[in-house]
């Protein structure tokens, strides 16, 4: 039931951003939605893995990182431009109290996604990230988008 739904989804994700109803897309995009069906049915993620509280909260986390994203940017974008810019390169191991492999993988996604932040590499409840200045340092050594994210997964 779960891979229909899945389809459904998929189906409705490519109509609304792809605006072309001529045969040759919709065949392509059909195509494309029974590819990633059957390859979801070959990997067999577990049902426990995405609840419905997941699905739910997932596109307020995202609205959430979309505006950390801008507003980091900016500050890398003035700290660029500046005649002498408050730029300090360093790594970061950032604690977490992620206990899930979706809670790390969303996590070191979007430490990356996040301007003047890498996420090098992670362990069992930390991750190495490389941070441009001091505040994306504190900003994750601060914890808030860890938290976010074990609330989200959880």
């Amino acid at each position: 039931m779960r891979y229909v739904i899945l389809a459904i989804v998929l189906c409705g994700f490519w109509v609304v951003f792809s605006h072309q109803l001529k045969p040759f897309y919709i065949g392509t995009g059909l195509f494309s939605v029974i590819l990633t069906v059957a390859l979801m049915w070959r990997i067999d993620i577990p049902k426990s893995t995405i609840s419905w509280r997941f699905i739910y909260r997932f596109p307020l986390y995202l609205f959430w990182l979309a505006y950390q994203a801008v507003k980091e940017s900016t500050i890398v974008a003035i700290q660029i431009w500046r005649i002498k810019p408050n730029i300090q390169p360093q790594f970061v191991e950032v604690k977490s109290v992620q206990k899930t492999d979706l809670g790390f993988t969303i996590l070191s996604n979007s430490i990356t996604l996040t301007p003047g932040t890498v996420s090098i590499s992670i362990d069992k409840n930390k991750a190495l990230s490389h941070a441009l200045m001091d505040m994306g340092a504190a900003g994750l050594n601060e914890g808030d988008m860890d938290k976010k994210i074990a609330r989200l997964v959880a």
